[in-house]
């Protein structure tokens, strides 16, 4: 199993809880874009069933290949940008599912483990269940709720579990990740997509865009009509820190080609820039992106 290249310290903390077998209930891992901390929790979950490591994990044991194949019962992956409500966040239901999973404790593994990505997306309502549950530890039982924004997670749920922060991961440890995964044709596309910028470069490789289909650039934004830009609107506006991030993204994309930029270019960075900056105040994302989509 080759994991994307998260913080050594990350590493070294994550070995001592599951050498000492210390575990809490719930961990928040939270970081910068580009920490892979959903990596760190794939190898925290191995780590802790590994059948045969006392550190790290083999690779090659019952456990640690169906974790490898995403095929393991003891590893349940909740994210609300991948679930069906339009809302794009944690329901009430989606709680009281995890709450059936969970009741048994581990499957087949030493723990259960319980990966909710974005967990800032909690409802109110589903906040206070969730919180039942981890007020109410199960033995074998590890959640690990994952969040860019830290300071969005309900300080109830946040005072109940364990914090862990990952920094961005090292540039030459993802070079050397690039280089072994990745051959020259696609390190070349890699180059081209990025712009040869290391933010970009950690972001797409932690979403899974560098090589193939992945985000919609701004040039396809101006190729589509109007309804089929609200429709894009639809799932901007389920993460606000995405929609940022892919904002500065296309900023990138249309001066990163400054020689040649139209009048009509430059109107579009202004409006990109501006959005971009207003985002970061307390506005109606929805009106705010729908505004800016049809007017580029």
């Amino acid at each position: 199993m080759k994991l994307k290249p998260f913080s050594e310290r990350n590493r070294k903390i994550i070995n001592g809880i599951t050498e000492n077998k210390k575990m809490a209930n719930g961990y928040i891992f939270y970081g910068v874009p580009g920490s892979f901390m959903s990596d760190a929790a794939v190898y925290f979950a191995s780590a802790a069933n590994c059948q045969v490591c006392l550190e790290g994990f083999c690779g090659k044991c019952h456990a640690c290949r169906s974790i490898s194949r995403n095929n393991y019962a003891d590893l349940i992956y909740i994210d609300p940008q991948k679930e069906k409500s339009l809302s794009g966040n944690i329901t009430i239901d989606q709680v009281r599912e995890i709450k059936e999973l969970v009741k048994y404790g581990p499957n087949s593994g030493k723990y259960l483990f319980v990966v909710i990505r974005n967990c800032q997306k909690f409802t109110v309502q589903a906040a206070n269940a969730f919180l039942k549950v981890l007020e109410e530890p199960l033995p074998g039982v590890c959640f690990i709720l994952i969040t860019k924004n830290v300071a969005d997670v309900l300080p109830t749920i946040k005072s109940r579990c364990q914090l862990m922060f990952f920094p961005k991961a090292g540039h030459n440890n993802v070079m050397d990740y690039l280089y072994e995964n990745y051959s020259e044709e696609e390190l070349k596309e890699i180059n081209q997509k990025t712009y040869n910028n290391e933010y970009l470069l950690n972001v797409f490789l932690e979403e899974g865009y560098l090589v193939g289909e992945g985000y919609i650039t701004c040039r396809d934004i101006l190729n589509k009509d109007k309804f089929a830009r609200l429709e894009i609107v639809q799932n901007l506006i389920k993460d606000k820190h995405n929609a940022q991030t892919l904002l500065m993204i296309w900023i990138q994309e249309i001066w990163n080609d400054w020689q040649n930029l139209s009048e009509k270019d430059y109107t579009i960075l202004d409006k990109l820039i501006e959005n971009t900056g207003q985002m970061k105040y307390n506005v109606n994302l929805r009106l705010h992106l729908e505004n800016l989509l049809i007017c580029l």
